[in-house]
């Protein structure tokens, strides 16, 4: 028996999660159940029941527990970022429609502009943009310095852009030396070191030791974007001649409209933006994800680009088939348990 105490949430929270090391998911989604009903107020209960979900590869489940969570704690930026990057199984349109919506909700959630700098950054997205990705990146650092994975995601932007800037001529000898010597990544470790964050899933991820220092961090994450980044640079590189080819497209298109008729150019601008972040409104998101297609297996892709590491995506949802080791790294390593 729990007693009633002001850790309740705090305790319910890691009964579940030894439950789920033991390999009693059930138990532990009983727990949570329990702990959403007597801690209410507690938002962290409310991630780790959506979170539980994703670590199940549950993404329907982890979808629904999230907008259950955000009729309740609707202003908790944390919830609103997970929202935004589990509707990336949905398509860009509707994980963009989503940013909107929590951009409304909490303007200053550095969570939430770090999973829209993530939409731009997604080499199978159209959306890729490098440059609206590294805006919303500022934003992010800005609002929560103390979140890693703006800073893991910085990184990602850097090593990306030396890339594109030499027009992905380089072989993947020189561009893999280029990353870990000749790129200036020092002044983005300064900031992350005054910084000084403490939570993020790609930062734990990246944090090897419970004493690694923040330019530890940021170094051991540099390493692992770059095998990542080799690995995928052809899947990176058309995602950028992509998006030159379609600038140059609208940008002639713009002109001959200009010739023409204002009336007709300014027509097909409104085209061109996304349906559904023209329909946006001010509707509540809840509503309209209700509307949206199951996510199974055979509508996503083999590869998660949803965050900066494709791997840790492929290990989240896979936890049962980790090791004893492994498994106890991610439910007890990670930043939800921290008071």
């Amino acid at each position: 028996k729990i007693p009633l105490c002001k850790s309740r949430a705090q305790v319910l929270l890691e009964c579940s999660r030894v439950e789920e090391y033991i390999g009693k998911i059930d138990k532990a989604r009983e727990i949570l159940a329990k702990a959403r009903k007597e801690t209410k107020h507690e938002w962290k209960v409310f991630l780790e029941s959506v979170m539980l979900e994703v670590r199940c590869g549950n993404r329907d489940g982890a979808l629904k527990e999230a907008k259950s969570a955000l009729e309740i704690h609707s202003g908790t930026g944390r919830l609103w970022a997970i929202l935004v990057q589990l509707t990336h199984a949905h398509g860009p349109d509707q994980q963009r429609l989503v940013f909107r919506e929590a951009l409304k909700q909490v303007p200053k959630s550095g969570e939430v502009w770090c999973e829209g700098a993530r939409v731009h950054l997604h080499p199978l997205s159209p959306h890729f943009d490098l440059e609206t990705a590294s805006r919303y990146l500022e934003f992010a650092i800005q609002f929560t310095p103390q979140y890693g994975d703006s800073f893991v995601e910085a990184l990602r932007f850097h090593l990306l852009r030396y890339d594109q800037a030499t027009n992905f001529t380089m072989t993947d000898e020189d561009y893999k030396n280029c990353m870990e010597e000749k790129i200036d990544t020092r002044a983005l470790e300064q900031r992350c070191v005054n910084a000084d964050p403490n939570y993020g899933a790609l930062w734990f991820h990246c944090k090897r030791g419970p004493f690694d220092t923040a330019r530890q961090v940021l170094r051991t994450a540099k390493k692992l974007l770059i095998a990542e980044l080799l690995k995928f640079r052809n899947v990176y590189k058309r995602a950028y001649l992509d998006q030159q080819a379609k600038t140059i497209k609208h940008t002639t298109s713009d002109t001959d409209e200009d010739i023409n008729d204002d009336h007709k150019r300014e027509d097909k601008q409104q085209q061109r933006t996304t349906p559904a972040l023209v329909n946006a409104a001010n509707a509540w998101i809840v509503d309209r994800l209700d509307d949206l297609p199951g996510a199974d297996s055979n509508t996503v892709g083999d590869i998660d680009f949803s965050t900066g590491l494709c791997s840790v995506n492929w290990i989240r949802e896979r936890v049962a088939s980790l090791s004893l080791t492994e498994k106890r790294k991610i439910l007890f390593g990670s930043d939800t348990i921290v008071p």
